[in-house]
């Protein structure tokens, strides 16, 4: 997980490159936009990967309560 202030720099990474793509951007060159990209993707990367994993965890605990559920409801009709 990243600390409030590697959000907060990254932000303001992600606006200094849009304030870029409008003024010097309009004239750059294939290299200079790819120089740009690699800058935010080594910050932007690890936090997209976080969110995944985290969303993925998050997934896994939802089936995980609803299949111990399934098996609660089974195991309380086969007791009747």
């Amino acid at each position: 997980m990243s600390s409030v202030d590697e959000r907060q720099s990254f932000m303001e990474k992600l606006d200094e490159v849009q304030e870029w793509l409008y003024t010097d951007g309009e004239e750059a060159t294939a290299t200079e936009f790819q120089e740009r990209l690699n800058s935010l993707t080594d910050i932007g990367d690890p936090i997209v990967f976080w969110l995944f994993k985290a969303g993925r965890n998050i997934n896994l605990g939802f089936q995980k309560k609803e299949l111990m559920s399934s098996w609660a409801i089974k195991t309380s009709s086969k007791l009747d």
